[in-house]
């Protein structure tokens, strides 16, 4: 009874961390130099199953790295299963990593995310969340002394880090730096790849257009200069795509216009402001045909009196 209720939590919370993957998905877009150098990485560490540290700004496709590790490897047959960092916490007990101290969690009745995804891979989103408690336990893992040989999940362990400096990992956690040592990758920002932005731009284009039912050939030369000349410091891909979307619901004809393309960060909430415009209508027009004649008297009036007493004395 006790393995069937094990064997039903572990299929149940299978479905809610498995990573949901469509064909479209699978692809590294781009042909600039940095690209190419990253696919062939890419290529030659899903033919191991070492475990990887992928490290790059907001919406670089961290992600997208990871799945292409796992579906180009040999595992692709097993489950990849994704977990926030953040979500996973630790006690005195265990945590939901690894489950409890001291045994295997197959073994307790208690399912835990490396059981999960064993016979495939485990995907660490936002490493550096990681409670530290259970980073240690993880770096044990990935040395080969958290359990026994004979109790070892096989999983391959995949993470990624919010962001794009080397360093990063050691000061997160100085002992996974050392387990992931020499199998880092680096996703570029969008900016460094402007090239591959245009290409980028049209695949969105037309997986969005696609859902939306919108016959849209392409994006005129001005929203093409406008998509390139900005940096996507607020999210890379994902700040594009959001855009490329925004649009393609904004647009009205075959073609998407540089004024239908809003990028950057919606302005701050600098406190307290009031708009005219909500005032009555009547007291709004009467205001516009007076402006800005009540504040050039008001000028005029100061201006005179500040005449009359320098030459009053």
């Amino acid at each position: 009874t006790a393995a069937m209720a094990t064997a039903r939590e572990k299929g149940e919370q299978l479905t809610r961390f498995l990573c949901k993957v469509d064909a479209e998905d699978l692809e590294l877009l781009g042909r600039d130099r940095a690209v190419k150098a990253l696919e062939a990485e890419l290529l030659e560490l899903a033919a191991t199953s070492r475990p990887v540290l992928i490290q790059g700004e907001p919406g670089t496709g961290k992600e997208l790295a990871a799945r292409l590790l796992h579906f180009r490897g040999a595992r692709c047959e097993g489950p990849l299963v994704c977990v926030d960092c953040a979500e996973i916490v630790a006690t005195q007990w265990g945590d939901q990593l690894f489950g409890p101290r001291g045994r295997p969690a197959g073994g307790s009745g208690v399912v835990s995310y490396v059981d999960l995804a064993a016979g495939g891979s485990l995907l660490l989103k936002n490493i550096e969340r990681l409670p530290p408690p259970v980073a240690e336990r993880l770096a044990r893992f990935l040395a080969g002394g958290e359990l026994p040989v004979a109790e070892r999940p096989d999983v391959r362990i995949l993470a990624t880090l919010r962001t794009a400096s080397a360093d990063a990992i050691g000061a997160v956690a100085p002992e996974l730096a050392r387990a992931f040592a020499g199998a880092v990758l680096r996703m570029p920002s969008l900016r460094e790849r402007k090239r591959d932005l245009p290409l980028l731009a049209r695949r969105l284009l037309e997986r969005h257009a696609a859902r939306r039912g919108k016959a849209i050939r392409g994006i005129e030369a001005a929203g093409v200069t406008k998509l390139v000349s900005h940096d996507y410091l607020a999210g890379n891909v994902r700040e594009l795509e959001e855009a490329i979307e925004r649009a393609v619901i904004l647009a009205e004809g075959e073609t998407i216009r540089a004024e239908e393309i809003f990028l950057g960060l919606p302005p701050r909430d600098e406190g307290w402001r009031y708009n005219l415009l909500r005032l009555p209508s009547g007291l709004v027009r009467m205001a516009l045909r007076l402006y800005p004649r009540p504040l050039r008297a008001a000028a005029a009036i100061g201006l005179l009196g500040i005449v009359l007493t320098c030459f009053l004395g």
